[in-house]
């Protein structure tokens, strides 16, 4: 019964470290294409580099353009096997669902979730955000300080 629970927590740490390999790596793909310069003349802190991802991650959201996908591309949650016999079934690691039907992406959304952590200067990234991406009707000498 002792060895099933721990098996069974192996599992789950399995599960986990498996979804944060997946989140970071398309974190790291994200990144590649988020290399604007957004540290602003007005701002008066210095932004550290992970401010500096967030921020043009939150500027990547707000320009956001829904890109239609493929209506059969799959989820990026599954994974696609076919038996020995040719059945085709769908897996999801982080639940451990087999199911037939193929499940669909659906479209992607503009926005996002800022979630960092107590101290680590939403304020100040949100700030930056403001000061990167303003209105068009916004002269940017009325940004700066007297």
């Amino acid at each position: 019964m002792e060895e099933d629970e721990e098996s069974d927590r192996d599992i789950e740490r399995q599960n986990i470290e498996e979804l944060y390999d997946y989140v970071r790596h398309v974190h790291q793909k994200e990144l590649h294409f988020l290399k604007e310069n957004v540290q602003h003349s007005a701002l008066i802190p210095v932004l550290r580099p992970y401010q500096s991802e967030a921020v043009n991650w939150m500027l990547q959201r707000e320009n956001f353009r829904n890109i239609p996908t493929n209506d059969n591309a799959l989820h990026y949650l599954w994974r696609e096997f076919i038996t020995l016999d040719g059945l085709k079934l769908y897996y999801n690691p982080f639940t451990g669902c087999i199911i037939r039907d193929r499940p669909v992406a659906g479209p992607r959304w503009p926005g996002g979730i800022l979630a960092d952590e107590m101290g680590l200067g939403k304020t100040v990234e949100v700030l930056a955000l403001i000061l990167s991406h303003t209105r068009k009707d916004v002269r940017q000498d009325a940004l700066m300080l007297p």
